[in-house]
Parts: structure tokens; sequence; C-alpha cells
């Protein structure tokens, strides 16, 4: 039976918390402060500084290009600097500094004593079964937590960060006892897409998106079993409510994936997540709401997994993007869903389209396709690469056998 490193954070009193801790090899559990206030000050300025990165620094050159140019020999005129090139290395240096002391701060609120123990003598078990060793996070009732960029984990004695690791894949649980993703070996993975981009968006500040970009990349990632015909990858007719309800609701087959090219953010009066649609005009900007989302996408043609991507706004408040709309989803019965937790670059947008859903349809489960998607984006210098987030109500499993 594989592993899985649970860990569990209650509120105990105003400034008081639980963490209880559960794998194969034991539990553990410490009691302690609940440093909100810490947390949240270190939170708000990484989101804001990296939502300002992913805009203003981005990594533009192609996957054939990247490595490429980076391994390439030195030319007999290089003399002269690529001063571009080391600039873009030294900021991406401080966006890893920054990003380690936020992640060791967060490790150290979690992995206290008892519990580092426990995680050490889980992963040497892990190991000596060659397995990988999930991490599971489920805060509870804790909503000033809901900031903090838990993918940021850092962890000095190894001097790695967690999430980007296959050994350690890291979830966010959104329930105790999770539900069980289908295993039934399918013929055909089938992905409906979604694009909304309402030329009218008077009361929203946003930047356009490069939706035929992000769709070409994930017909790259998936062009070789399209056309042996193990993957389908439809888009509804727009990017209206109708087409969606439509699409969702009767196809012959059910779905498998849902993914979303669009913009998104959070409703503090109502209390909700969005999406931006576009009203049956086609031009305006309409707002769906995270539980009309919801009533729309859980049914029998469902789909098991929900990726909203593409996220690039002028929303100044972190927590407001799609993490929102996502949990709601996952809380409310998606089995998991994959979201931004701030501004994204379109650029970044695309090459995590292509990189997660060349793993997904290679068989890896979506906690391993997060982990190894993240590396990728890091290995990219993007700033943002610990942006992608995945909610999961069930558990950690492929959704596509061949």
């Amino acid at each position: 039976m594989p592993d899985v490193f649970k860990i569990r954070v209650i509120k105990t009193g105003d400034a008081e918390c639980q963490i209880f801790a559960e794998s194969l090899a034991g539990k553990a559990e410490s009691e302690g402060p609940l440093p909100v206030k810490d947390l949240a000050l270190r939170s708000r300025p990484f989101h804001k500084e990296m939502s300002r990165a992913a805009v203003t620094r981005r990594a533009e050159l192609s996957d054939d290009d990247a490595s490429q140019r980076m391994l390439a020999a030195p030319r007999h005129d290089a003399a002269v600097r690529d001063d571009d090139a080391v600039a873009k290395a030294e900021a991406h240096k401080t966006d890893l500094k920054i990003t380690q002391e936020v992640g060791t701060s967060i490790f150290e609120f979690l992995f206290r004593p008892d519990i580092d123990r426990l995680f050490r003598e889980s992963m040497e078990r892990s190991f000596e079964a060659e397995e990988a060793l999930p991490i599971r996070l489920l805060v509870e009732q804790i909503p000033q937590l809901t900031e903090v960029p838990w993918e940021s984990l850092y962890d000095r004695k190894t001097q790695g960060f967690l999430s980007l690791s296959r050994q350690t894949p890291f979830i966010r649980a959104v329930r105790r006892d999770p539900v069980r993703l289908s295993r039934k070996r399918k013929p055909r993975l089938r992905i409906l897409g979604m694009v909304s981009r309402p030329s009218d968006m008077v009361n929203f500040s946003l930047s356009p998106i490069d939706a035929e970009g992000e769709q070409v990349e994930m017909r790259r990632a998936i062009k070789e079993l399209e056309e042996q015909n193990k993957v389908e990858l439809h888009w509804t007719v727009s990017g209206r409510q109708d087409d969606l309800e439509d699409a969702v609701i009767r196809p012959p087959t059910p779905w498998n994936i849902f993914h979303f090219i669009g913009h998104g953010g959070f409703d503090c009066d109502v209390g909700q997540g969005y999406l931006l649609i576009q009203e049956e005009d086609g031009t305006k900007a309409a707002v769906l709401y995270s539980e009309t989302l919801r009533n729309i996408l859980i049914g029998p043609n469902g789909p098991q997994l929900v990726v909203l991507n593409s996220c690039k706004g002028a929303f100044a408040s972190s927590g407001d993007l799609f993490s929102s709309t996502a949990s709601d989803l996952a809380v409310g019965g998606v089995p998991a869903v994959v979201a931004m937790q701030f501004v994204v670059s379109d650029t970044m947008a695309k090459a995590f389209s292509r990189k997660f859903y060349e793993c997904i349809t290679k068989g890896d489960s979506i906690g391993t396709a997060m982990a190894i998607t993240r590396a990728y984006l890091k290995m990219r210098m993007f700033p943002e690469w610990v942006a992608p987030v995945l909610f999961l109500g069930g558990d950690d499993t492929p959704i596509f056998y061949e």
C-alpha cells in the first residue's frame, strides 16, 4: 500500500493551533502558537513580488531554444557578455532567495520537531520501497491561512523545495477522508476546453491573453496520442455559459478534464470566486460564480479534473484569483482542481499547459504531473513556478490509463 504523509492543522484558540501528522511510519502531533500575522506578513508581499516578476520578467525562450542557448559553446566573440541573460539570471537568484525564505518559515511552522522526525522516517521508508511519499495538507477552518503559498515549502536539511520533487508531490486536501478517482481503463482521454475573451471588460482592468498560443501548446502535448485516437480535445463553441452547459451536460461520453483559459477573480461581497465569461452577445464580460460553475461541472458527465489556467489580471490583493474558485469546486465534489494562486504570465501559462498535459497523457498521477511541471517551470526560470496549486478531494492517481 503506497504511503501518504498527511498533515492536518486545526485552530484550538485565538492564537493557538494543533498539527497532526500521520503516515505508515506512525503518528505525531504538536501544539503551539498559530503565527497567522507572521505568515500573512510574509505571504502577501511574496504574492505581489511574484506577480510583479511574472509580468516584468518573462522567460521568452522556446522549449527548443532555452536549453540549447544555455548550454551552447561560447562563440569566438563571447567576450561581449549577454547583459540581458546575466540580469535575468541574477533576478532568478533573487526570486529563489525570496521563495526559500518564505518556504523555510512555512516548513518550520508545519514540521515541528516530532512531526519532522516522523517525516524523515517516512521518507526513509519510501526510499527503501522505491515509492513516492505524497504530502497531503489539510488546513481546517483557518481562513487567515488561505493566502499562504504552501507550495513553496523549503527543507533546509535537504536544501530543496518539497513540491518540486516527484518523491514528495504536494497536495492541498479538502476533506479528511479522500474519495477515490475512477481507475477504470478508458478507451480514450476526453478533454473539454473553454476560452473566454470578452472584448468589452469595462468594469475589469485586465490584460489580453494569448489563448491561441495555449491551445497550440496543448495540441503539441497530446499530438501523438491524439493521432492514435487515445486522446480527444474539444472546445466549446464560445465562452458563454449556455455553450458550456450544452457541452458538459449533453455529451455522448463523459469528460475526463475541463480546461479553462481566461480570467478569474474573487467577489468579497458575495464571498465566492468567479470566472469571467462572455454574455449572450459574446462581447461583454459576465461573471460565472464558483457555485454555478460547480453545479454545471458536477454530474454524470462531469470531469474528474478541472484546470483553471492562463490568469493574467490586475487584481491587487492576494488570494483573489482562481485558488478560491478551485477550493470551492473541490469542496463541492470535483475530485481534482488545478489553479493559479496569483498572477502568471501568458508565457508561463503556455509552458505549464504543455508540460502538464505531457505528464498526464503519459500516465503520471496528477500530483506527480504537478511536481514535474513545477520543476520544469523553475528550470525555465519562471519566477511564478510556485503559482500552480492542486486541490484534491480524492486520492492521487493517474486519470489516464492506456
